[in-house]
């Protein structure tokens, strides 16, 4: 073999690989640019459920680029109480962690935005975001507290009262001994607090006792001028006005949680979040949930970044609201 003809086979051989590389690159980056724009679509579609926007409102058309990509073009009509600057912030935020970028056009005075959602450096897709001032932002109600079953450390009543809500703290204890001693360190805290009273009613196969309820709610009234109780008798039973008229002579009130969702940390984030998403889809539903957080640094961490989620999706935290006759 003559050293032309090597030349001449090593130049072909070369020039086959740079064919390949080609278009081994070409596929990859056609495949990525499709990945980031279901991602894109997924994370704008969960962003627009977590602000409570209604599918009516979101409308899009498909812009065909060449014969293996289009691009989508959003409309979409945010209600008055939700600015466009505000949902592209958190659109953003989201999008940044799959490595995609954002970038918008603001017609003052905020009333429209034009963002386009970036990746390999391909414009995946285009929102158009416009103020519908004929639609409200629905606002419903929720309440969460925060209970402790054991003595409340410093430390996360800070954090909860850091948090800047209506979020009551909740005292789960064993008697009423245990509930004075427990009020006795909290001294003259500001923030609000309730008893729930673990001995009563415990085994939930047991009928309720309501003479025993009574019996231990009536020592609370030496613990606090006006103590509230948290009350779990099953839903089909309504308390009659004797049970009622003993708890008001001892100036007791009874906070209703017989259909409220008890979220702990123990079992991981994964079901925290998920037990989260089921409180703010009855939330959204106008159904004015009640949760019982337990209190931990781990969960008041957890609950600190599914409060955020929640305002956006239009939901405000209420006191609990008391039971009467």
């Amino acid at each position: 073999m003559d050293n032309l003809f090597k030349k001449k086979l090593i130049a072909c051989l070369l020039a086959i690989a740079c064919v390949v590389s080609a278009l081994t690159l070409l596929t990859d980056t056609e495949e990525a640019v499709s990945f980031n724009a279901a991602d894109a679509d997924s994370l704008l579609l969960r962003e627009l459920n977590i602000f409570n926007i209604p599918t009516e409102k979101i409308r899009w058309e498909r812009i065909d680029i060449d014969s293996t990509f289009y691009r989508k073009n959003y409309k979409i009509k945010l209600p008055i109480g939700i600015s466009p600057t505000w949902f592209h912030s958190e659109l953003s935020r989201k999008l940044y962690d799959y490595n995609l970028d954002t970038w918008a056009n603001v017609e003052f005075p905020e009333n429209t935005i034009d963002i386009h959602i970036m990746g390999e450096n391909t414009i995946l897709r285009s929102i158009n975001l416009e103020i519908d001032t004929s639609y409200h932002r629905r606002i419903n109600p929720a309440t969460i507290m925060v209970y402790f079953d054991r003595q409340p450390k410093e430390e996360l009543i800070d954090r909860i009262e850091a948090l800047g809500e209506p979020i009551p703290m909740v005292l789960r204890v064993q008697s009423p001994a245990q509930a004075e001693s427990w009020a006795e360190n909290l001294g003259t805290t500001r923030h609000r607090y309730y008893f729930w009273m673990n001995d009563v009613n415990n085994n939930p196969d047991e009928a309720f006792n309501r003479d025993y309820f009574v019996q231990r709610s009536q020592r609370l009234a030496e613990v606090s001028s006006r103590p509230a109780l948290l009350f779990f008798e099953p839903v089909s039973s309504k308390p009659d006005s004797d049970f009622f008229r003993k708890l008001a002579d001892q100036n007791i009130s009874l906070i209703e949680t017989r259909e409220a969702t008890i979220i702990t940390p123990a079992e991981g984030k994964a079901h925290f979040d998920r037990e989260f998403d089921k409180f703010t889809r009855l939330a959204k539903n106008g159904q004015h949930p009640v949760a019982l957080v337990r209190a931990s640094e781990q969960s008041l961490e957890w609950f600190s970044n599914n409060l955020i989620e929640l305002k956006k999706g239009g939901i405000v935290l209420t006191l609990p609201r008391l039971m009467t006759e």
